[in-house]
């Protein structure tokens, strides 16, 4: 339940439904392949950099997804709207989910691939961590935070049928 109130809350209140046509399977991975994941905030600074890359299971290269700008009040990682990766193929956001009063709820990174070029369509999929894998700790110049989990990992809940429209998924 958790996971779906998650993704639907990412996917925003701009859900549209329409009988898009099916596209070959052979096209739509059942996974993608997340690499070298880091999150920080620096010390000292109001910046915050995300970094990682995208590997489509018989694809070819590598995309790396990146973001540098400004930290969250405190010195935390901020939420990143929906952006493109290096090959704009992949799109991705991340974001701190809201918490019942006296908890931090979960980080949430969703990825989605473009499947169809003429179409738009896209699979996308998410990988939700305890807000304990990003500590802030407290240095000399300020707060900074940095998530501490695996920075391999594979995204194998992927669904079909979503596209980028003005500036939000929607379900096909």
């Amino acid at each position: 339940m958790q996971v779906r109130t998650a993704i639907t809350a990412v996917l925003g209140s701009s859900i549209s439904f329409s009988a898009a046509a099916p596209h070959p399977r052979a096209n739509i991975p059942s996974e993608l392949n997340i690499t070298g994941l880091a999150a920080s905030t620096e010390s000292g600074k109001p910046a915050a950099h995300f970094a990682f890359a995208v590997s489509i299971p018989g694809g070819g290269d590598a995309i790396k997804c990146s973001f540098y700008g400004r930290a969250a009040a405190g010195g935390l990682l901020p939420d990143v709207a929906w952006r493109p990766c290096d090959d704009p193929t992949v799109q991705w956001q991340f974001r701190h989910e809201p918490s019942r009063p006296g908890t931090s709820g979960p980080y949430l990174l969703v990825v989605t691939y473009r499947v169809d070029a003429q179409t738009g369509q896209r699979v996308g999929g998410f990988k939700e961590w305890q807000a304990s894998l990003f500590p802030a700790e407290e240095s000399p110049d300020g707060i900074t935070q940095s998530y501490k989990g695996e920075s391999n990992f594979v995204v194998a809940n992927l669904s079909e049928g979503y596209e980028l429209a003005r500036g939000g998924m929607e379900a096909r």
